[in-house]
Protein backbone atom coordinates (compact mmCIF):
# COMPACT_ATOMS: atom_id res chain seq x y z
CA UNK A 1 0.00 0.00 0.00
CA UNK A 2 1.49 3.45 -1.49
CA UNK A 3 1.76 6.55 1.45
CA UNK A 4 -0.89 8.27 -0.28
CA UNK A 5 -3.39 5.04 -0.50
CA UNK A 6 -2.94 4.92 2.96
CA UNK A 7 -3.96 8.59 3.83
CA UNK A 8 -6.80 9.05 0.95
CA UNK A 9 -7.89 5.39 2.98
CA UNK A 10 -7.99 7.37 6.42
CA UNK A 11 -10.02 9.91 4.82
CA UNK A 12 -12.91 7.14 3.97
CA UNK A 13 -13.36 6.32 7.85
CA UNK A 14 -13.60 3.67 9.96
CA UNK A 15 -14.34 0.90 7.13
CA UNK A 16 -11.23 1.59 5.99
CA UNK A 17 -9.67 1.13 9.65
CA UNK A 18 -8.86 -2.64 9.33
CA UNK A 19 -6.93 -2.12 6.12
CA UNK A 20 -5.01 0.41 7.52
CA UNK A 21 -3.96 -1.78 10.46
CA UNK A 22 -2.83 -4.44 8.06
CA UNK A 23 -0.95 -1.71 6.39
CA UNK A 24 1.02 -1.30 9.65
CA UNK A 25 2.86 -4.64 9.30
CA UNK A 26 4.47 -3.54 5.77
CA UNK A 27 7.67 -4.20 5.14
CA UNK A 28 8.41 -0.96 4.37
CA UNK A 29 8.61 1.89 7.39
CA UNK A 30 7.27 4.61 5.12
CA UNK A 31 4.14 2.70 4.14
CA UNK A 32 3.82 1.69 8.07
CA UNK A 33 4.03 5.56 8.67
CA UNK A 34 1.73 6.43 6.11
CA UNK A 35 -1.04 4.18 7.64
CA UNK A 36 -0.16 5.46 11.01
CA UNK A 37 -0.70 8.66 10.14
CA UNK A 38 -3.98 7.54 8.25
CA UNK A 39 -5.78 6.45 11.19
CA UNK A 40 -4.25 9.44 13.60
CA UNK A 41 -6.23 12.04 10.92
CA UNK A 42 -9.26 9.38 10.53
CA UNK A 43 -13.15 11.13 11.34
CA UNK A 44 -14.80 9.22 13.08
CA UNK A 45 -11.43 7.92 14.67
CA UNK A 46 -10.83 3.99 14.29
CA UNK A 47 -11.22 2.92 18.72
CA UNK A 48 -11.49 -0.73 17.96
CA UNK A 49 -7.43 -0.58 16.68
CA UNK A 50 -6.63 0.65 19.87
CA UNK A 51 -5.39 -1.96 21.32
CA UNK A 52 -3.08 -3.64 18.25
CA UNK A 53 -1.83 -0.09 17.14
CA UNK A 54 -0.77 -0.22 21.05
CA UNK A 55 1.03 -3.58 20.97
CA UNK A 56 2.38 -2.75 17.05
CA UNK A 57 3.65 0.57 18.72
CA UNK A 58 5.97 -0.98 21.51
CA UNK A 59 7.51 -3.82 18.72
CA UNK A 60 7.84 -0.94 16.18
CA UNK A 61 11.61 0.17 15.94
CA UNK A 62 12.12 2.75 13.41
CA UNK A 63 11.93 6.19 15.00
CA UNK A 64 9.74 7.66 11.84
CA UNK A 65 7.47 4.99 12.00
CA UNK A 66 7.18 5.19 15.99
CA UNK A 67 6.65 8.97 16.11
CA UNK A 68 3.22 8.03 13.48
CA UNK A 69 2.13 5.52 16.04
CA UNK A 70 2.67 7.65 18.84
CA UNK A 71 0.81 10.66 17.72
CA UNK A 72 -2.16 8.01 16.19
CA UNK A 73 -2.72 6.47 19.89
CA UNK A 74 -4.53 9.41 21.81
CA UNK A 75 -6.69 9.28 18.72
CA UNK A 76 -7.61 5.74 18.79
CA UNK A 77 -7.97 5.15 22.63
CA UNK A 78 -10.80 6.55 24.04
CA UNK A 79 -9.41 4.86 27.69
CA UNK A 80 -6.11 4.94 28.58
CA UNK A 81 -4.27 1.57 27.33
CA UNK A 82 -1.14 -0.36 28.27
CA UNK A 83 1.54 -0.97 26.33
CA UNK A 84 3.38 -4.25 27.00
CA UNK A 85 5.63 -6.27 25.50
Amino acid sequence: MREETALALGLIGPVAGPALVAALQDHEPRRRAGAASALAQMEPAFHDAAKEVAQITAKETDPAVRAALFAALPKLASLPIAVRN
